[in-house]
């Protein structure tokens, strides 16, 4: 529901003046789907940060839970963005997150 009132851009102001400070992106979908690009330039134009839900399981993984390339990818296309990446310490020894972060991820 958020999600739908910050990318409709009429009842973002209202999700602001009632306290809201950022963003949470989930497991609904990858970070970096198209579908979620409105959401990402609206918070980028509200100047919220984004916190985007990754992690790398290897037991019971979550379908459309984000892993840093896609992370990476989103950062690539909208620099602007505010971008928190939750659980990075969990990926912090594997290859993919080492490599990937600190070259495209700055600030959060």
């Amino acid at each position: 529901m958020l999600i739908r009132a910050i990318a409709s851009g009429g009842r973002a102001a209202l999700c602001i003046e009632q306290g809201m400070v950022g963003l949470k992106l989930w497991t609904g979908t990858f970070c970096d789907e198209p579908c979620v690009y409105p959401v990402i330039e609206a918070a980028i134009e509200l100047e919220l940060p984004i916190m985007v839900h990754t992690f790398h399981k290897v037991v019971s993984p979550i379908r459309y839970e984000s892993k840093p390339i896609n992370v990476v990818n989103l950062a690539r296309r909208y620099p602007e963005a505010k971008l928190i990446m939750a659980h990075w310490a969990g990926m912090a020894q594997r290859r993919e997150g080492r490599r990937a972060l600190p070259e495209h991820l700055h600030g959060y």
